[in-house]
């Protein structure tokens, strides 16, 4: 009887966690929002509030790597070191 009460308990919070996630799928968007500057401290804290992704396009131009890190100066800066990549399924 108890191992009966186990499935049961177990099949009733299977569905309950299915609900949850179809619930909060409905709710939020699975889209990510581009921003074209960078947020205020605002913004950005109802961004985390939210849990929601978010882009800053050309965010990181001004960063010195972006700016300095092309193919000829990793060549010069690395030389014949040897480099392992990664390569998974999305990126």
């Amino acid at each position: 009887m108890a191992r009966s009460t186990t499935q049961d308990q177990a099949v009733k919070l299977d569905s309950a966690v299915r609900e949850l996630i179809t619930t909060y799928d409905e709710l939020n968007s699975s889209l990510v929002d581009e921003l074209w500057e960078e947020p205020s401290a605002l913004e950005f804290m109802q961004y985390v509030a939210r849990n929601r992704p978010f882009v800053v396009r050309k965010g990181a131009e001004d960063w010195t790597a972006v700016q300095k890190w092309d193919s000829h100066y990793l060549l010069n800066v690395l030389g014949d070191s040897l480099v392992n990549v990664a390569i998974t399924p999305f990126g």
